[in-house]
């Protein structure tokens, strides 16, 4: 039976995932390092553990929240991001300056950024990954600091399974204005462990709309 557990550190409790050299934090990352292999994801990644780990650290840093799917004591499922506090995450470095364009108060320290959504490949298609986001939306809308939540993902036909989920839980596509034209904002963004890089689109919505 899959159970849904914060994603966050307790000193209470010495096996959540940020602990570091738990039995948790290790089978998350090797979760995460499966889900985003060319062979499971439209990312073509190649994620070593010490990356993944210094990821999860840097998130560890941050204002965030997030939950896993657990099925047997292994981690199937994640999602977690970030409030964006520009006294503490580099913007202009993490993201593409025409974001700004579409939004000014978006650096303004009440988003907050899904940075990562994954499920195991023999886990989709049971509504693990909506579960996982629809909750950890939820948790954000609970906080009075956050009144926006952005993500992005992949910009290709190979992802329109989370395109699909995205739009259904409220996601709308941010845009700019280049002449008269209306343009997605997207981001070139490298590949992890290879040569070569990928489109990612950002989306975004309003913390105050009904979750289904």
């Amino acid at each position: 039976m899959i159970k849904f557990e914060d994603f966050g550190f307790d000193y209470d409790e010495t096996d959540y995932p940020l602990e570091k050299n738990s039995v948790r934090r290790s089978s998350l990352i090797g979760s995460f390092q499966t889900i985003f292999t060319d062979q499971n994801s439209p990312y073509d990644e190649n994620w070593d553990y010490k990356t993944a780990d210094g990821f999860l650290e840097w998130t560890s840093e941050q204002d965030y929240e997030g939950l896993l799917a657990v099925d047997n004591g292994a981690v199937v499922g994640f999602a977690w991001g970030y409030r964006v506090d520009p006294e503490n995450v580099d913007v202009d470095q993490k993201f593409p300056e025409e974001l700004y364009e579409s939004d000014q108060d978006l650096y303004d320290g009440q988003t907050f950024m899904i940075d990562e959504v994954g499920v195991m490949p023999e886990y989709r298609g049971q509504g693990v990954g909506k579960t996982l986001e629809k909750e950890l939306l939820d948790k954000v809308t609970d906080r009075d600091d956050i009144s926006r939540v952005m993500q992005r993902t992949q910009w290709s036909g190979e992802n329109i399974p989370k395109l699909g989920l995205d739009n259904d839980l409220g996601f709308e596509v941010f845009t700019y204005k280049e002449g008269i034209a209306e343009k997605p904002v997207l981001q070139e963004v490298d590949y992890v462990g290879k040569p070569g890089s990928d489109e990612r689109v950002y989306l975004w919505r309003e913390v105050e709309e009904e979750l289904e």
